[in-house]
């Protein structure tokens, strides 16, 4: 889970984009804590973006679909679907 908190009032717009971009490509939850949002998401099977707003300092939800940042590789090395494991390393260094 990653958790983005700060003290200043966030832009909804980018924060928004950014969390929803996160969650998708790393399989991760997300939560942002700011004085003007506080939300979660995460994916669901298909990667279609849930939120969920946060209410008395609580976000609810399953950690179904939230197989974290080795899940975007594939493992079969001779496999060539996806990003393949094989190059996890050399991925990894441009991130």
């Amino acid at each position: 889970m990653f958790i983005y908190m700060t003290d200043e009032d966030v832009n909804k717009e980018e924060i928004m984009a950014l969390l929803k971009m996160r969650v998708i490509e790393n399989r991760i939850a997300a939560v942002v804590v700011a004085p003007n949002l506080f939300i979660g998401a995460k994916t669901n099977r298909y990667k279609n973006v849930q939120l969920f707003n946060g209410r008395n300092s609580i976000i609810g939800f399953d950690f179904n679909h939230i197989y974290g940042f080795d899940s975007v590789y594939e493992k079969d090395e001779s496999s060539d679907f996806g990003l393949n494991i094989k190059f996890k390393e050399e991925y990894e260094s441009l991130i």
